[in-house]
């Protein structure tokens, strides 16, 4: 899943 704002990011660290 691509993070589409900082909060998704902070959710998902698979992300990056």
């Amino acid at each position: 899943n691509f993070p589409l704002d900082l909060a998704t990011i902070e959710a998902s660290s698979t992300n990056g």
